[in-house]
Parts: C-alpha cells; structure tokens; sequence
C-alpha cells in the first residue's frame, strides 16, 4: 500500500511547488472540460444577454453539480489510489503521515482547504522541509515523487528533499549552476518523424471534436461551445505530447520529465530576463516597420460577458494555453526536432511552427514572425535550463500583459 512508504523508505522525496501547481491545473482543466460540455449541452443560450431566470438557474445548477462532481473524483482518487490523473501524470501521490491507510476524512480535508492554499501553499511548501501546505499539515499527509523519478533527479544533481549527506572524502558536487556532460538539457526520446506523426493526430482529433461541437452549434457562435472548442484544444497538446512521451520514454524518466515538466538544470532567471528582453526588442522593432494584428479572441472566450466571463477569458488566455502550448510546442515539437537536429535548426522549425499555429485568417499572416520568434527564444530558454517551468512563466507573463492591455483598453 503506497501509504506506508514512509515507514520504509528513509529520506522520502518530497514533491515541489512546480510539479504539484501543474498538476492540480490538469484536474482543474479536467473539471473545466466537463462543465463547458454540460453548459453548452445542457444550457446554450445562458451567454445570451437575453436568458431567461430559469436558464440562469440551470447554470446555476450546472456549476454546483460539477463542482461537487469534481471535488468526489479528488478526494476518492487520492483515497483509493493515492492520485488524481494530473497528479499521475506529473509523477507524485500523496500518503498518510505517519504510515498508515489514507483515510477519506484526510483525503477530503487537505481538498476542501484547497481554496485556502491556492494563496499560501506555494509559500508554506517552500518554507516546508517536508513540502507541506496548510492541508498537508492539517490532514497529516505529505505528497512524494515516484521512485524513479526521484532516482532520475538525485543522479542528475536536482533538490530531493531531503538530500542526503555528502559522503566524507567524496569528491566536492560541481557549482550549482553546472551541468555535468552527462546531462542533457533537452531529453526527448522521440525524433523528428513522431514530431510530425503527432502534429496529424493533433488536427485529426481537432477536427473530430470541431464536428462534435458543431452538432450542438454549427456556426460555433455560442459562448460555451467557443469555451469547450477552447478547453478541448488545450487537452488534446498535452494528451498528444504526453502520450508520445509516453510511448517513447526511457526506463527510469516518466513522460512528463522528457516533456522538459521537471526543475531546472541550471538557474533560469538571467536566461529568462534576457530572452522575454529580446522578445520585447524585437517585437516593438517588428511592431513599427509591420503593424502586425491579430484577432481578438478576449471576447470570444468571454470578456465582455461580466466578471465572470472576464476571469474565464483570463484563466484560458493566461493559464491553460501557455500550459498547455508549451508542452506541446516546447516539450513536444522542439525537444523532438532538437533529438536528431542542431539547436538553431530545431528552434528555428519549431518557432515557426508555433507561429503558424496562431493563424486566425486573412489579415493575421503578419504576426506569424514575431510569434515564431517568441518561440525561438522559449526554445534558447529550454536549451540552456533544461526545463520547460521557465517557458510557461515567461508564456504566462506575455499573455498577461497582452490580456490586461486590452482589457484596460
């Protein structure tokens, strides 16, 4: 029973901030995807600025009954088998502490306080030896790594914690900031052909789920069925990236690490600043000589619709696509390209492959250059650390500022 591990195994590898957030974001998502299904089958015209009281009841009613749905499937997940799926595919559980069967009174606890920790639980987990947030210290549990995934981090110099002791006389660990020869940076186990093989599963199953949605709304004109199109697109770039990484990974590194999901080499801050300043350069540079435009998608996916559509279109904008875009563009695409091609080669394919798939129709073909140099620049960032956690934040912040000038606007 994985809840005794604790009482066998004597420096337990605690999981970090970084794995755990993305995959509480994939529950998350999982939970999104149902509702905008319900909403748009269920419910449609809601979005409408002409619904009627019994339809706002009903979305009401929708958002309750998926909320509780949701949170059965997080503490019976972690009760029956110790993780939720995104806490699988990110390679962590959660066990009793000390050694002992995970009662669902624990279980429901450390989910419920959930809404507390999205504030303080990144930092009371930093400030945790054993990586805990409030709901880990209140319910007893602690959340560790596979294995060997934890294996695969101590051979490759990365913080398990608790580390263990230096060996007397041992030879003195190379500085913080080095990476050993034996290292590799990028770790995809797939080439250039899977690169391509994946990119056709991607606008097959874009196109099953475009002729799904438009049995419901054929013009794609609903609110909700423009959320679920969106929702769905984000799920497919991981399950693509995540199912050929996990078809073609290696014995001892779990899919999600050959993704780039795993901590950094090196440090990534100078790497970071220096690419998002290039970016900017370039784009302000591009920006006056082009005059690039791209479409505004803010109130397709619910700016403009309340509060409440304005937090949706955020969270979607600033959130899921830079997630879930970098999995797939940089994890996937990149790291692919990058096992049989040069650096320059495989940033240069893969940018501008991200930069074809922000295409929006006539008029929006000038954008495609800045948006493949972004890409360049994310792909010099996963290069030099290894990881693809600075790429999603330096997404994030880009389309954070770019969501909040328009919303100023």
């Amino acid at each position: 029973m994985i809840a005794t591990e604790l009482a066998t195994t004597d420096a337990p590898p605690y999981a970090g901030v970084m794995r755990r957030v993305v995959a509480i974001l994939l529950d998350l998502a999982l939970g999104w995807t149902a509702y905008s299904i319900a909403i748009t089958v269920l419910d449609p015209g809601v979005a409408s600025e002409y619904a009627t009281t019994a339809q706002t009841v009903l979305a009401a009613l929708i958002v309750l009954g998926i909320a509780t749905l949701w949170l059965a499937y997080f503490v019976c997940s972690q009760w029956r088998w110790g993780q939720t799926l995104g806490m699988r595919a990110m390679g962590i559980r959660v066990v009793a502490e000390p050694a002992g069967r995970l009662r669902w009174t624990r279980a429901l606890l450390r989910s419920l306080l959930l809404v507390v920790d999205v504030a303080i639980g990144p930092l009371l987990i930093a400030r945790s030896a054993q990586r805990q947030r409030l709901g880990d210290r209140l319910a007893n549990t602690v959340v560790l790594m596979k294995p060997n995934d934890a294996a695969r981090l101590a051979a490759a110099g990365d913080a398990v914690e608790p580390a263990p002791p230096p060996t007397a006389g041992g030879a003195a660990p190379p500085p913080e900031d080095e990476v050993t020869p034996s290292e590799k940076r990028v770790s995809a186990t797939w080439g250039p052909g899977r690169v391509v093989v994946g990119i056709l599963v991607l606008l097959v199953l874009s196109l099953i789920e475009a002729a799904i949605i438009s049995i419901f709304d054929p013009d794609l004109e609903s609110l909700g069925g423009r959320l679920v199109a969106q929702g769905l697109l984000a799920a497919t770039l991981i399950a693509v990236a995540y199912g050929i990484a996990a078809e073609r990974g290696r014995a001892g590194e779990s899919p999600a690490a050959t993704l780039g999901l795993r901590r950094p080499l090196r440090s990534p801050y100078g790497f970071a600043a220096a690419a998002f300043i290039a970016y900017l350069g370039f784009a302000l540079a591009y920006g006056a000589l082009v005059h690039p435009h791209q479409k505004d998608i803010t109130r397709d996916l619910g700016f403009g619709h309340g509060d409440l559509g304005t937090v949706i279109a955020g969270l979607l904008i600033v959130v899921a696509a830079p997630i879930s875009e970098e999995v797939f563009f940089r994890g996937f695409i990149f790291g692919g390209f990058r096992k049989r091609l040069s650096f320059p080669l495989a940033a240069i394919l893969s940018g501008a492959i991200f930069g074809l798939f922000h295409y929006t129709g006539a008029g929006s073909e000038a954008v495609i250059p800045q948006l493949a140099f972004l890409g360049f620049a994310l792909a010099w960032v996963y290069e030099e650390t290894g990881s693809i956690y600075p790429t999603i934040a330096l997404h994030m912040l880009n389309n954070a500022l770019a969501f909040t000038i328009i919303v100023a606007g």
